[in-house]
Parts: structure tokens; sequence; C-alpha cells
């Protein structure tokens, strides 16, 4: 994208957003390089839902990929689970990569599918020193298969919380690069 309603594209990723976003059932005009030529594209702006959970098997692996702890992460993730149970996958790889977090609420049920209700995912703690621990939460069927976590320097905020908690309780071995280091 070169252009964006005839104007040169922010060299800001977060301003070139912005002027794409708009009103639902608006237009805007976007004009791409395909080929070395400039062609304007003209688009009616809509909400766009993005499938934060999304399973494919390899081999008798399940991956299981979440590119962000949305409102409605944790059932996404029961459907998908529910693809990998029935393909009969004999572990999981939780790819993290580039998830740059989301709802701490999500992130502390999404933990609680892995581990025994009751252990302390993260701890918050206020300006005075007080905590309040997050802990894991019943949940109605809990996984234990093997499980690896892949993590980069993308995956941030919730991403980290679940990746530290699978590594720290001793759920899953962590793998990838240095996260970005928020959480």
């Amino acid at each position: 994208i070169t252009k964006i309603d005839g104007k040169d594209v922010p060299t800001v990723l977060d301003e070139a957003v912005k002027l794409i976003r708009g009103k639902k059932g608006t237009t805007v005009t976007l004009t791409i390089v395909r080929q070395g030529n400039e062609i304007p594209v003209t688009v009616m702006r809509d909400k766009v839902e993005v499938k934060s959970v999304i399973y494919q098997k390899q081999g008798n692996t399940g991956v299981i990929k979440v590119t962000r702890f949305n409102a409605n992460t944790n059932e996404l993730f029961e459907q998908e689970y529910a693809k990998a149970e029935k393909d009969g996958v004999k572990g999981l790889v939780i790819d993290l990569r580039n998830d740059p977090g989301g709802l701490l609420d999500e992130v502390i049920g999404f933990t609680s599918y892995f581990v025994d209700a009751g252990n302390t995912v993260v701890v918050e703690r206020d300006a005075e020193q007080h905590e309040d621990a997050m802990t894991t939460v019943p949940v109605a069927k809990r996984i234990t298969m093997p499980m690896v976590v892949l993590v980069n320097k993308g995956s941030a905020s919730a991403s980290e919380i679940f990746a530290g908690a699978m590594q720290d309780l001793g759920r899953a071995k962590v793998v990838g690069e240095t996260t970005f280091g928020k959480g």
C-alpha cells in the first residue's frame, strides 16, 4: 500500500491503520503496487472478525495457534481442541509467536485447561505493594497430553503470562526467542 485516500502512507503503522479504519459502510481507496504498477482499489469498511485460535494437525501433533487473547479465545480454543481430540493427536504445540497479549481473564481461563484449579498464574502488585494472586479455575476437562509452547520477540503481555505459568508450573517446555518483555 503506497497511498491511503490519495495521501502517502505514514511511516508509523498505527497512523496508517487509523487512516484505513473507519465507520462501517464507508469506503477508503488504497493505492497498491502490483508488478510495479500502482493500482487504486476502493474497499468498503466493515467489521472484520479475526479468529484468534487456529488448529492444524501435523503428524500426530496438534498445533494450536493463538493470535491474541480476545473475549472469545477460550470458547474458540475448546472448539479447536475438540478437533485435535477427534484427530487423535498425542501432543500439543501452543504457538504464541507474535501474540501481542490481550485480556487477563482470558489467559487465566486458558491456563486453567492445562493445570489443576488453584494454581497461581500471575500476581498483580499495586503501588502500595498489595498483592492479588490470579489463580486457575475449575474446568470441565483438563488437558494432560504433552505440550510445548512456542514464543518469539512478538509474544507479549498475556501470552508471556501463559508461557511463564506453563514453564513455572512444570507443565510445558517453552521454546523460541526471548519474548517482548512486558509480562
